[in-house]
């Protein structure tokens, strides 16, 4: 579990600040684990050949990607979305960087998307987030409006840190700090669905195409 987004910020109790140093990220990699990295990214013959695994931008980075996709897909306290966000690899590789998953209703909306059947490929998520952020600039916190997470309640999650130990059975739980509105990720899976309608899938005809 450790080794997941929900254990990884469970355990890591940061805040986003200390989160964007990249130097805690490269300390983990290059000093502390680098047996995780090259078990997870080693190629066929063994070697590792992505350096941005050890050292690269936050999204890339192995141990920062885990920290950070827990942290933008979570719904205050429950991991749960995280998990499922991070169950497919496209979400991971490009969904993450989007500016808009940085908006909680925006995330939110988007792993709606997979559970309403709206979505089904990673492709799929791939085009709909595309569409979703192309837009984002305009209108996002407009029709979806989102509370500010509690600061209080998260700081003393932080000093909780080391009072109990990570299950591996099941989900931890993240800080109370505040469940993203639901009537606003509802508002924006539903727009996000008018778009996907239309948003170009790579590998895939629209029907009537072709």
């Amino acid at each position: 579990m450790p080794g997941s987004p929900p254990g990884s910020h469970w355990t890591l109790r940061l805040t986003r600040a200390e989160a964007a140093d990249s130097g805690l990220w490269n300390f983990l990699a290059l000093c502390l684990s680098p047996e995780y990295v090259q078990w997870r990214w080693r190629s066929k013959d063994g070697a590792v050949g992505q350096v941005a695994r050890f050292t690269g931008p936050w999204a890339t980075q192995a141990f920062s990607r885990l920290w950070w996709a827990a942290e933008l897909f979570r719904d205050g306290e429950n991991y749960a979305p995280a998990e499922l966000a991070c169950s497919d690899q496209d979400v991971l590789n490009t969904v993450l960087r989007q500016r808009m998953i940085q908006h909680r209703p925006a995330a939110q909306a988007l792993l709606r998307l997979r559970t309403r059947g709206s979505v089904r490929t990673g492709r799929d998520m791939n085009a709909a987030a595309k569409a979703a952020n192309a837009a984002f600039m305009l209108v996002h916190e407009a029709l979806a409006p989102d509370e500010p997470p509690d600061a209080e309640v998260y700081a003393e999650w932080l000093d909780a840190a080391g009072q109990s130990a990570v299950r591996h059975d099941a989900l931890p739980r993240g800080p109370r700090d505040g469940s993203v509105p639901s009537a606003s990720a509802e508002t924006l899976a539903d727009w996000f669905a008018e778009l996907f309608e239309s948003a170009p899938v790579r590998g895939k005809e629209r029907e009537g195409e072709g």
